[in-house]
Formats: C-alpha cells, sequence, structure tokens
C-alpha cells in the first residue's frame, strides 16, 4: 500500500498512474477492506475511462455485484 501512495503523490500527472489506482484498489480488495476497494477502483473508472485498467476495474465491481457510479 504505502508504495502505491508513494507512486500516487510522487507522478500526480504520470502515465502510470491507472495502473497503480487499479492496483492499490485490488490490493485493498486482497486485504477484505471491500469498502476501500471499491472506491479505489470506482476512481479508476471515472478518472480514466477509456483505459485498459477502467475496463479491468469496471469487471471487478461487476463480480463485486456493484454498479460503477
Amino acid at each position: 500500500m504505502a508504495a502505491f501512495d508513494v507512486l500516487l503523490k510522487s507522478s500526480p500527472g504520470g502515465d502510470r498512474l491507472p495502473a497503480a489506482h487499479l492496483k492499490k484498489g485490488l490490493a485493498l480488495l486482497e486485504l477484505n477492506r471491500t469498502a476501500d476497494a471499491v472506491i479505489q477502483l470506482q476512481h479508476v473508472v471515472t478518472a480514466y475511462p477509456h483505459t485498459e485498467e477502467a475496463r479491468m476495474a469496471r469487471e471487478r465491481l461487476q463480480a463485486l455485484g456493484l454498479k460503477e457510479r
């Protein structure tokens, strides 16, 4: 988690941000922090809607029985 947070803060306009947000969301799911993970995954969908990471985040949200906001 800390590594993702450092990356997200150190390069606010970087091209690796969608992947970092997605991976942080998936890591939160692994830690059973579902509410935090959902927020993170929804952020990926809304902030980077046309990326592969957004598609993957949508799939994971659907697997959780949720719709994107």
